[in-house]
């Protein structure tokens, strides 16, 4: 099964979640994917709507990143 991950496409505070019952393979090729974006992500073990799988998330930059590129 191939698993397409939008990274690309996501703003900070959104997510997507990838149903699946190998979690923790999901999980390590879910953030393998987004290394490349060099985002600050997530990814959450859980059930939605009944479905086992992770939820992927883009967290917003720390203050500290915020200010760090500021001054770039």
């Amino acid at each position: 099964m191939v698993i397409t991950y939008p990274w690309a496409k996501l703003e900070p505070g959104e997510g997507f979640f990838v149903p699946g019952l190998n979690v923790a393979e999901i999980k390590e090729r879910g953030l393998r994917a987004a290394v490349p974006f060099s985002f600050r992500t997530r990814a959450l073990i859980g059930v939605r709507k009944g479905m086992i799988g992770v939820w992927f998330y883009r967290r917003y930059p720390s203050p500290f990143e915020q200010q760090r590129s500021l001054s770039s």
